[in-house]
């Protein structure tokens, strides 16, 4: 796979409490998986759903 196809295959986030996510595309644009909420204050939570294991790299 070329380097400009493989970067369209993820979603990277940068949020503004400087965590950063990098999410497969067929994940962020599953709503079973990941969810994107508006707070009543303007903020966003992101909820990230049915995770079986957590591993640090």
């Amino acid at each position: 796979v070329s380097r400009q196809l493989k970067k369209f295959e993820n979603q990277k986030l940068s949020l503004s409490n400087g965590i950063e996510l990098i999410v497969p595309n067929n994940v962020y644009q599953d709503a079973e998986s990941v969810e994107f909420i508006q707070n009543e204050n303007g903020t966003y939570s992101i909820l990230i759903k049915n995770i079986e294991d957590i591993q640090s790299k």
